[in-house]
């Protein structure tokens, strides 16, 4: 398995599996409409491509053997920011420049078979090497088996609790 920095190419692909991830995942916590709604406005090609153009977001993908990426296993977004700029009543200050893991997520398919180990020890190692010194990210206070998972790579839960669409999110951070 490889991981790679997505391009302008891989658009259809992260689009298509992030709707799916998505829905996957936080489904439940949705009505359908609302749902719908989401996925139609966050996860669309002209989004995606958006974010790939402004250069403050970028996507890594987890691929088994295929340079080309057209056939990840999974995808995580990630954007250099503080975490004080989405919940400013954080008062820690953590080492500047902070980059937020956005999105992490691997295809029900591909889970326990190694694929979101390899795309989180590349994305901390890619962010790393872009000079930043904080890496975060929030995580639905509910969701036990992705905060342990996060935690196997030095992420801490902090005890800041941030509500965000389906929830209350716990913040996780680790200092590089």
């Amino acid at each position: 398995m490889i991981v790679i920095q997505a391009t302008s190419q891989h658009v259809p692909v992260i689009a298509k599996m992030a709707a799916e991830t998505f829905v996957e995942n936080f489904g439940q916590y949705f009505t359908p409409e609302n749902l719908e709604a989401h996925v139609a406005k966050s996860y669309t090609h002209e989004q995606i491509q958006a974010d790939l153009d402004n250069g403050e977001q970028v996507y890594f993908l987890c691929n088994d053997a295929d340079v080309e990426g057209l056939n990840p296993l999974g995808f995580c977004q990630t954007r250099r920011k503080d975490p004080r700029q989405v919940s400013p009543e954080l008062s820690v200050e953590y080492p500047q420049p902070s980059w937020e893991i956005r999105r992490c997520y691997v295809l029900r398919s591909s889970q326990g078979k190694n694929a979101g180990s390899l795309l989180l020890e590349g994305v901390l190692s890619r962010v790393k090497e872009a000079g930043a010194k904080t890496v975060w990210l929030f995580v639905l206070d509910e969701n036990v088996k992705a905060q342990r998972f996060y935690e196997k790579f030095g992420l801490a839960n902090t005890g800041h609790s941030f509500t965000y669409m389906a929830g209350p999110h716990n913040l996780l951070v680790k200092q590089l």
